[in-house]
């Protein structure tokens, strides 16, 4: 080995400590540099030769060389910033940055970030944040297949990641697409205000009147008319501000209603969606006809139904329905709500007058109307379907609420004043005839009546003559008198309303306002008329057939008249209304259609099918914020829990924020805050052999593997953080104990080069 091969050894050792203190340079010159990564400089010996030893062959390294440069990828400290745009990521992942106008990507920790002029969040070198696009537009509430669900993961934006930009530092106006209220309807008595018996659980509908009075004002729905009522604030496209208003009334089993299937461990009410009678410029001609506007009667009328509880208060079930034509007195034009994709029922409130927009369903009633999307606005009570579909038990309209099915259904009694009212004037044979009406015994065909004497006190009920005869009526004595002997076919009858003991129609109130007759039609059953006594005495009955008016003697045994008769001048239904109210209620038998009542115009009034239906059913779902109907011991039984709305008005934006999950979202001056983007991270299977191209930017090799990107806060991505800057890994302390021994390694590298001069020198000079 020749002092030569020693000298050029140590000189390898030179090399490379300089290298490392380059490398150590590096990193202390980068100290305060935002998001630099360090790097250390590790050695290895360079080769060794073989020389002969006394044990045979031996080897002597000849020198060092640079192993590898390490990248230190490990955390920064952060700094605080005055700056929303200043992001520090914490944990894995890189941002990053494109130039505008090419493809190149550059990736990096540095993420001071700001806005250029057009718009764009750049870092200082003017390249462009990549992220994913948050879609802020009207969102369509069409029916799918199955509700849209909650994701639950951070990853809210969408697409491909693009450049983040804000094309307008304004917020556009957006129509509101949902409405959301948490509301506890006091479950006590005496919140059933409004009633309507052949509607009880849609008496506010029935009962909504917006036609202006003479001073021109509007009141729909008197305060004594709804129990409770909530109003929020929503917006059409254009921005403008309206008012929704949900009345809601409670719906209880009277002595007026009789509600089949109502369940004494549950709840039920009544609502209605409802919005300014003055701003309702609906139209649901396609295209708008002046036959299409809504009548003022009903202007303001959205959404009708009703709400189940159970005992505990606790939601179970829901109904919806909407108008699907202008004629929103006609039940027919009720129909059950369309299902959005989440699950909730919606309504077309058409702000603007859109055409084809003021029915939330298309012309087949087979899918949300197209041209309404993005104007429809769901209604959120706490409960969705699961199935975007209603259970099917509901009637389709709001008229078959009301329709017969199965076996026959009590008709209501209502004489239009209060109940039990003794009817003055009439009195055939010096005695009160009070509320008469005969009810058929579904079980037997039979007539069964009850009568009331002069003191108002129910007797027991009578039981109908076989075959029934004769004009009955109480004498002065309040003795029941049948005059006929005979049974004449078509002889009108006169009975008194059964009582509640009878058992044919039980819970029902004695109602003493109507005046009711029965023609015998067939021996198996009965057919209602409308017969009054007249104040000449005499009742006066009308043929259903041909519709023609007879005269009856009110205490002989003549019978009929058979001759069709002029009512005295004065002897009217409308001029004794007073004292001969209406027809009241018949129950039918059992195999049939129930009778109808007549009104005073010989017109028949629809019968009442009060029973209790289930709208979403098996398919409900009830959410955490769902309404309830309790009552606690706080006296303040009513009350909203939450409420909400997506709609806006325009707005001008005034500061940004980027949430742990990177999500950068606007903040307006209308109050409105938007998710406009979600930054995107990267990150690699091998950041080392990420290639360093200056500026705090990195770009991908082959050897550093596949980037994979995803949003902050999932998988093994950081988050992100607002207001901070990641500063450089940098280790002082650390570097200067690598620049001492750097610079006693170089130091003791140069020492074996002068020794080994030394020895060169010693060599030459035994020449001398």
């Amino acid at each position: 080995m020749s002092l030569t091969a020693s000298m050029w050894t140590s000189v390898s050792g030179l090399l490379v400590h300089g290298e490392k203190m380059n490398v150590v340079g590096n990193n202390i010159s980068n100290v305060n540099t935002v998001g630099f990564k360090g790097a250390r400089m590790d050695f290895e010996d360079f080769v060794s030769q073989y020389i002969g030893t006394a044990a045979g062959v031996g080897q002597v390294g000849r020198g060092v060389s640079v192993g590898i440069v390490m990248n230190d990828y490990s955390q920064g400290s952060f700094e605080s910033s005055t700056e929303n745009t200043d992001i520090a990521v914490s944990g894995n992942g890189f941002f990053c940055v494109v130039p505008k106008n090419s493809n190149t990507k550059f990736y990096t920790r540095a993420g001071n970030f700001r806005f250029d002029k057009d718009g764009f969040l750049v870092d200082p070198h003017g390249y462009v944040l990549q992220g994913w696009e948050i879609d802020n537009k009207a969102r369509s509430l069409a029916s799918s297949s199955a509700p849209t669900a909650s994701q639950g993961t951070s990853i809210k934006g969408t697409g491909v990641p693009v450049n983040v930009v804000l094309e307008t530092f304004s917020c556009p106006p957006k129509h509101t697409n949902n409405m959301r209220l948490d509301i506890n309807l006091d479950s006590g008595p005496g919140n059933d205000k409004n009633l309507n018996e052949d509607y009880p659980f849609f008496s506010m509908l029935q009962n909504w009147n917006a036609t202006p009075n003479a001073l021109g004002e509007i009141t729909p729905l008197g305060s004594d008319s709804y129990a409770y009522a909530s109003t929020m604030e929503v917006f059409d496209e254009g921005g403008q501000a309206h008012k929704i208003t949900i009345y809601f009334d409670r719906v209880e089993q009277t002595l007026n209603t009789n509600i089949d299937g109502a369940k004494t461990n549950e709840i039920y009410w009544e609502y209605v969606v409802t919005m300014d009678p003055a701003e309702d410029v609906r139209n649901f001609g396609n295209p708008p006809t002046p036959a299409g506007a809504v009548p003022a009667q009903y202007k303001g009328l959205l959404m009708s139904g009703t709400l189940t509880f159970n005992s505990s208060g606790q939601i179970k079930d829901m109904t919806a329905y909407v108008p699907t034509s202008q004629n929103m007195g006609d039940m027919n034009a009720w129909v059950e709500a369309p299902l959005s994709n989440n699950g909730y029922p919606v309504f077309a409130p058409n702000f603007s007058g859109r055409d084809g927009a003021s029915d939330a369903w298309n012309a087949a009633r087979t899918q949300i109307n197209r041209e309404a999307d993005g104007f429809l606005i769901e209604l959120n009570l706490g409960m969705r379907s699961k199935a975007t579909t209603w259970s099917g038990n509901a009637p389709a309209t709001l008229a078959g609420w009301t329709s017969p099915t199965g076996s026959a259904k009590p008709y209501k009694v209502n004489n239009g004043t209060t109940p039990g009212t003794v009817i003055a004037g009439v009195n055939p044979g010096n005695a009160d005839i009070r509320g008469v009406v005969t009810v058929i015994d579904p079980a037997t065909g039979m007539g069964r009546l009850v009568y009331e004497q002069a003191s108002t006190t129910l007797t027991a009920p009578g039981t109908l003559p076989t075959p029934p005869v004769g004009q009955v009526y109480l004498d002065s004595a309040g003795t029941l008198v049948d005059p006929l002997a005979t049974n004449p076919a078509g002889t009108y009858y006169l009975y008194e309303q059964k009582a509640a003991a009878d058992g044919v129609l039980t819970g029902e109130a004695l109602d003493s306002g109507y005046v009711y007759a029965q023609q015998k039609a067939t021996a198996a059953g009965y057919t209602t008329n409308l017969m009054f006594l007249g104040s000449d005495g005499n009742f006066y009955g009308q043929d259903p057939a041909t519709g023609i008016w007879s005269q009856f003697s009110s205490n002989t045994g003549a019978g009929p008249v058979t001759t069709p008769v002029t009512i005295p001048s004065g002897v009217t239904v409308s001029s004794i209304a007073d004292t001969n109210k209406p027809v009241a209620s018949q129950r039918g038998v059992a195999s049939g259609t129930p009778v109808p009542r007549y009104d005073s115009t010989g017109t028949p009034i629809p019968g009442t099918q009060t029973r209790v239906y289930t709208g979403m059913g098996t398919n409900s779902e009830v959410l955490a914020n769902a309404s309830t109907s309790y009552t606690n011991n706080t006296g303040n039984n009513f009350y909203e829990r939450s409420r909400g709305q997506d709609g806006y008005t325009y707005g001008e934006l005034r500061y940004v924020t980027v949430s742990q999950d990177g999500i950068l979202s606007g903040s307006y001056s209308n109050g409105v805050t938007l998710e406009l983007y979600q930054i995107v991270l990267y990150d690699f299977p091998s950041k080392q052999n990420l290639r360093r191209e200056g500026g705090n930017l990195f770009t991908e090799t082959r050897e550093s593997g596949v980037v994979v990107s995803g949003a902050p806060n999932t998988g093994s991505f950081g988050t992100t953080h607002s207001n901070a800057i990641e500063q450089s890994n940098v280790d002082l302390a650390r570097e200067f104990v690598q620049m001492i021994t750097t610079q006693r390694g170089f130091q003791a590298n140069s020492k074996s080069i002068t020794t080994v001069d030394t020895m060169l020198e010693t060599v030459i000079q035994m020449k001398r």
